[in-house]
């Protein structure tokens, strides 16, 4: 795996020269719409050792057989795929990519409202556990859309599906045993009627709240073993060591921008602090502009139009550019900075190095380059906690 920074009078096709790999493949690798490139940007390439041109009647099913590796393999190395099974005549697969394993990991993909049919597809590959953030809790538990399509889609690919609940309460469900309870046994409800293997709970609990929080996990925890399910929690919402002992995996939620050595630290603290063999810590995906978010991918597209060239910062190893967004005719300038592909693979690598499971990621907004960088890194450790 190499990270190729894009320097002025290059080209997509001149770099796949460069480092003969198809073109098509470095543009499925990052994601890229097009063969757009800006001075600076970062190019991951992958470097196949070993390619198949698809035949008439070929599967992927037919091809792994053939080369003796498992679909999912053949999926996530080839992510214009898009998830999808159909082949064509004349495409060329990648069977095996010229990597090292530093480790195994798994993925948990969280799947929101509004989460486009594309993206949903092409991130299945990558993931473990499928987070379907479908619910919240005020008194009662309320499904806010319909989860079946996403359900049975994830299902139909061997993935691990978790409904995702969020506490919009206030912590107000936690003031009596019988009104978590409760909660509890409508959770498990919905779980049998849709599907779901298990749940994700995010509730910001305040100090007053933590021992009855606790309480409740210890509840639930109990009531989902006998019903063959998974607790998880966010543990950015709650004690970081209690929150991973309580259930059975957490999501560590780093959501401002950190330079890489903040980023480390902040693993580093929690590792020393909790059980992070239960950890999965969530890749970055959005930036503040303004008083809005936008996506990484956005960002980049930003940089593209208005001719600006990325710069990364050797300290922070952040890509920044300068913006300027008229608003009501009058210019506001910001600088935008996200992580370097260098960030993402330094942060992987301190994962691996401190015992975390893995990471989790937002399906609709998750730059493909990241999950990319992490698939070429990691083995897949496929198993239910």
């Amino acid at each position: 795996m190499q990270i190729h920074t894009v320097n002025a009078g290059e080209t997509l096709y001149s770099i796949a020269r460069r480092y003969s790999v198809p073109a098509t493949k470095i543009l499925s690798d990052n994601g890229f719409v097009g063969d757009r490139l800006t001075v600076g940007d970062e190019v991951l390439i992958l470097t196949p050792t070993r390619t198949v041109t698809v035949r008439g009647g070929d599967t992927l099913e037919s091809i792994s057989k053939r080369f003796n590796i498992k679909t999912r393999t053949l999926l996530t190395q080839n992510p214009s795929l898009c998830g999808k099974h159909k082949l064509r005549p004349g495409q060329i697969l990648t069977v095996k990519q010229d990597t090292t394993f530093i480790g195994a990991g798994s993925s948990l993909g969280i799947i929101k409202k509004g989460c486009s049919r594309d993206k949903l597809y092409e991130s299945l590959p990558y993931m473990t556990y499928a987070v379907i953030d479908a619910a919240t809790v005020t008194d009662t538990v309320n499904m806010t859309f319909n989860p079946e399509y996403a359900v049975n889609l994830a299902k139909s690919e061997g993935k691990i599906v978790i409904l995702g609940v969020k506490d919009e309460s206030d912590g107000v469900f936690l003031s009596s045993r019988e009104s978590y309870t409760a909660i509890i046994n409508s959770l498990i409800d919905i779980s049998k009627a849709h599907g779901f293997m298990g749940i994700r709970i995010s509730c910001n609990v305040n100090a007053r709240e933590k021992e009855r929080f606790s309480e409740f996990l210890l509840e639930a925890r109990k009531c989902f073993i006998g019903c063959d399910m998974v607790l998880f929690t966010d543990v950015s919402s709650y004690e970081l060591a209690e929150a991973s002992e309580l259930s059975d995996g957490a999501i560590l939620t780093l959501d401002n921008i950190h330079t890489l050595d903040e980023s480390k630290k902040r693993i580093r603290e929690f590792a020393g602090s909790a059980e992070s063999s239960k950890v999965f810590v969530s890749l970055p995906s959005s930036i503040e502009l303004g008083d809005g978010k936008i996506s990484i991918d956005e960002a980049k597209e930003l940089c593209y139009r208005s001719g600006k060239s990325l710069k990364t910062n050797n300290d922070t190893m952040l890509s920044e550019f300068e913006y300027t967004r008229y608003k009501t005719g009058k210019g506001e300038r910001y600088n935008i900075a996200f992580p370097s592909l260098q960030y993402i693979k330094a942060k992987l690598e301190a994962l691996c190095e401190l015992g975390f499971i893995g990471i989790s990621f937002d399906v609709d907004t998750r730059p493909t380059s990241y999950l990319t960088i992490f698939n070429a890194l990691f083995a897949r450790a496929d198993y239910a906690l």
